[in-house]
């Protein structure tokens, strides 16, 4: 049986059993990060999620996003390999190309700006509390 002629691009399923997480970041760290003196970044726990902190002063919270749809993480097939022939017992295709698929990702961590803390009230005057009624 002679090999088809087409343009199809062979996907094989090669997961490489790694566990990889997606991590969606902000313009401005990104910049900040491809720059040519990249920072050192910090990571610290808080009560309700874990702190990105980099040194100019900015935070980002850590926060995990399930997606609907599955991302796949595909990389070029470097081995040579034989492809069964649909139908046939003894023949295959070589194929020298292609894609590997090696994870589906069903979430994604994205780093939230965290607001700076509101100024504190002035307390202890008692015109302060009772004389804006008046």
């Amino acid at each position: 049986m002679s090999q088809p002629a087409t343009n199809a691009i062979p996907l094989f399923h090669a997961p490489d059993n790694i566990g990889y997480k997606l991590l969606e970041l902000p313009p401005d760290l990104d910049a900040l990060l491809s720059g040519p003196n990249p920072p050192k970044l910090t990571v610290t726990p808080s009560s309700t999620a874990a702190l990105l902190k980099t040194p100019d002063g900015k935070t980002y919270s850590l926060r995990q996003n399930n997606t609907s749809n599955a991302l796949i993480l595909l990389s070029p097939n470097q081995s040579p390999s034989v492809v069964p022939v649909p139908g046939a017992e003894t023949e295959a295709w070589p194929v020298g190309g292609g894609l590997c698929a090696v994870a589906t990702v069903h979430e994604t961590i994205e780093l939230v700006p965290e607001a700076a803390a509101p100024a504190a009230k002035a307390r202890g005057k008692w015109h302060e509390k009772f004389g804006k009624g008046r």
